[in-house]
């Protein structure tokens, strides 16, 4: 399965410089964005990533807890979770 996960921050730096960490973990950049905001809503920033994986409930459970302690570490407002979907040709790389 193609795996996305999502980190947040209210700085676009702090989340450029998640993204060496992750693509030498075998991640894949896909977008830094601002999402749609509500009125009086501080602006903050959405970093995607992608991996393509196989899970286990407690495989998925380790790698959560091991993005939570990334974002942690790198004092990120929150590792804020994944999707999931098929892998399609052209997805990554």
């Amino acid at each position: 399965m193609l795996w996305g996960y999502f980190f947040t921050d209210g700085s676009a730096e702090k989340l450029r410089s998640l993204v060496p960490v992750l693509e030498a973990q075998g991640y894949h950049y896909v977008d830094l964005f601002v999402p749609e905001l509500d009125e009086g809503e501080d602006e903050y920033f959405f970093l995607h990533m992608e991996k393509e994986e196989a899970h286990t409930l407690d495989s998925l459970h380790e790698r959560n807890q091991q993005l939570y302690a990334l974002a942690d570490l790198h004092g990120l407002a929150s590792y804020d979770g994944m999707d999931v979907g098929p892998i399609t040709t052209g997805t990554t790389q």
